[in-house]
């Protein structure tokens, strides 16, 4: 179904609800808040969006024409990055960014997008919506496209001044499932439309009754630091012994560090470290290893989803250190 798209300024005396379930309900008040909350801090390179919602305009569904009953979303399909991460002084998604998913509707908008660029015009632009089954952090993403906001061309050194970027669209529900958002900028080369910069939005959601909980449980070989936010679980396969593989006993040292053992609790063949206390917006994960045997360390962020699993190869012997995957808080 093709969108209904309006820009921001025409949509500002829109109503906003703050949820899915307020979209049910028309009448409410006009709430914008115009307080900057950045997407990028310290320079860093990759992008994600504040957990508080910044500035945003909505319109509740009773008021938005449209068909019934609504079909599934198009889809699946796919979006390829042409870098990840996406890179500063190119062509980027800047400030504040925002959306809001009703039963049939839903709005998304972002502050600007400026073509950091030394020379040129870039192909046309796009502003995407996605609920995908994988992180654009990761690569490709899979997913449906919700809504589109085409931008045009923009020539180097220009940017589309805030406020004035926004979509509001009809979409068709994606099968039940749990669905990473992500804001996509993509171009034009020629032949399609590959992003260029991404926004991923801290919250996984929902859709079509799926459910996105998830919890942390401690056994004997699962570990919950960070008050049960990580979950996390150890294997190995010992090429001394003629490839035996094992899952492997875990002992909690604190609520952000914790090891691993074979044989003897005393002995730890591993240490895994969780750091919050970062300038990046992520948690860094440390793993000091005391084997060379092969193994695996699995951490899942119980909140979001995000998951990523260590691989030690056979006679490593060196620090396993990765301080982007996981977005915190």
């Amino acid at each position: 179904m093709k969108p209904f798209r309006f820009a921001l300024l025409a949509a500002v005396l829109l109503a906003l609800p703050a949820s899915a379930e307020e979209a049910r309900g028309a009448g409410e008040p006009v709430r914008v808040d115009r307080a900057k909350k950045p997407v990028v801090k310290e320079g860093r390179l990759l992008k994600e969006a504040a957990a508080a919602r910044s500035l945003a305009v909505f319109k509740a569904d009773s008021d938005v024409a449209f068909s019934e009953p609504l079909g599934s979303a198009p889809g699946p399909g796919t979006a390829a990055p042409i870098r990840v991460p996406a890179l500063v002084g190119a062509v980027n998604i800047e400030g504040n960014v925002f959306y809001s998913l009703g039963p049939t509707t839903g709005y998304f908008t972002a502050d600007r997008v400026a073509n950091h660029r030394a020379s040129g015009t870039s192909g046309t632009l796009r502003l995407e919506l996605w609920a995908t089954t994988t992180s654009p952090a990761s690569g490709s993403v899979n997913g449906y496209r919700l809504g589109t906001y085409t931008l045009g061309t923009l020539q180097a050194g220009v940017h589309v001044l805030q406020h004035q970027l926004g979509d509001l669209f009809v979409f068709g529900s994606p099968p039940a499932g749990c669905y990473y958002m992500s804001l996509l900028l993509t171009e034009f080369d020629g032949s399609g439309y590959p992003y260029i910069d991404y926004v991923l939005f801290p919250n996984r959601a929902a859709f079509g009754g799926g459910s996105c909980s998830v919890t942390c449980t401690e056994d004997a070989n699962t570990m919950c630091l960070l008050g049960g936010r990580y979950r996390v679980t150890g294997r190995w396969k010992n090429q001394y012994a003629g490839g035996a593989q094992a899952n492997l006993s875990k002992v909690k040292l604190t609520d952000v560090t914790g090891a691993f053992w074979i044989a003897d609790a005393s002995t730890y063949e591993f240490m895994i470290r969780v750091n919050t206390a970062t300038d990046n917006g992520r948690a860094w994960m440390s793993i000091l290893t005391f084997t060379d045997v092969e193994f695996w360390v699995a951490v899942t962020d119980v909140t979001n989803g995000q998951s990523k699993e260590y691989h030690s190869d056979p006679g490593n012997r060196t620090l396993i250190f990765d301080p982007n995957t996981f977005v915190y808080p």
